[in-house]
């Protein structure tokens, strides 16, 4: 079944370490559900970690003219499909908050949110993949007010508070725009710089994560962002009852086959997120949460 009203963002930069985004590859698979894609990614690619192993490619090809021509190469084989590209210069965002580059995913996920003309949205990772996202718009759809996302790293609270899963999101659209402009916000008014930020600069007191430090991860930085930009109190004497009133989620393995990545590392099944997390790192239903 194909959802007119879904549009598919895809953020972050066209390279990864061992080559094009794996993401790009697709795109039919996704417009076969979906209505319009939207890339949404750098038109300079000096500053962005995707270079990992590529040192020699980027001293032959300065990070503009790599930029320029995968830019032209993602153009060719867009074709006449229904997908947009959208560019930004990654050094507006050197004087921001970015702590695991959240500033540079919120500042790609907003430009490709603004351009988005239907009811929901889901936003995926350039360099990440899910063959199967049918079931995924079905939970979606079935509560759209509520933020949904897959399982991947979806800590208990126990663990830590408020810790979603970022690598694929999506709901209502003026929801999940909401959330990355919040996000954005902050990364703007933040100290700049890449150490967590502590939960008392986003006015969140009592938050409690593994080491009681009160510092914010990326995921639980982000969640707080969706929370606070829907109105909602951040009580963290009630943190369950909060994710669960407004996030869901869905296993990774019920979306196909799948690559996610993580410090480093590739996952493309279940045994392989276990043979390095234990189960403790990710929930499978909200009610283990």
């Amino acid at each position: 079944m194909k959802h007119e009203d879904v549009t598919i963002v895809m953020q972050g930069p066209l390279l990864s370490t061992s080559g094009a985004a794996e993401g790009l590859r697709y795109f039919d698979n996704y417009l076969s559900l979906v209505d319009k894609i939207i890339i949404s990614t750098w038109n300079d690619h000096r500053n962005t970690n995707s270079f990992i192993g590529l040192s020699n490619v980027m001293n032959i090809i300065s990070g503009k003219d790599l930029a320029n021509k995968l830019i032209a190469d993602i153009r060719r084989i867009i074709g006449d499909r229904n997908i947009d590209l959208v560019t930004d210069d990654i050094t507006n965002y050197n004087d921001y908050y970015n702590n695991a580059n959240v500033a540079y995913q919120s500042a790609t996920s907003l430009n490709g949110l603004k351009k988005v003309d239907t009811e929901y949205v889901i936003k995926l990772r350039c360099d990440e993949y899910y063959t199967d996202l049918s079931e995924f718009i079905d939970l979606m759809k079935s509560a759209p007010e509520k933020l949904t996302t897959n399982n991947f790293l979806f800590a208990p609270d126990y663990h830590e508070q408020f810790h979603l899963s970022d690598h694929v999101i999506g709901g209502y659209t003026h929801n999940i725009l909401g959330m990355f402009q919040t996000a954005l916000d902050f990364c703007k008014k933040l100290p700049a710089g890449t150490d967590p930020v502590h939960c008392s600069q986003l006015d969140v007191e009592g938050y409690r994560n593994l080491y009681n430090n009160g510092l914010l991860s990326p995921e639980s930085f982000l969640c707080i962002c969706f929370l606070i930009s829907k109105g909602i109190s951040i009580d963290c004497s009630q943190s369950k009852k909060i994710m669960k009133d407004h996030l869901q989620v869905i296993k990774t393995q019920d979306m196909g086959e799948f690559l996610c990545k993580m410090g480093g590392l590739s996952f493309r099944s279940h045994e392989d997120i276990m043979s390095n997390y234990s189960s403790n790192f990710s929930i499978e239903s909200m009610e283990q949460l």
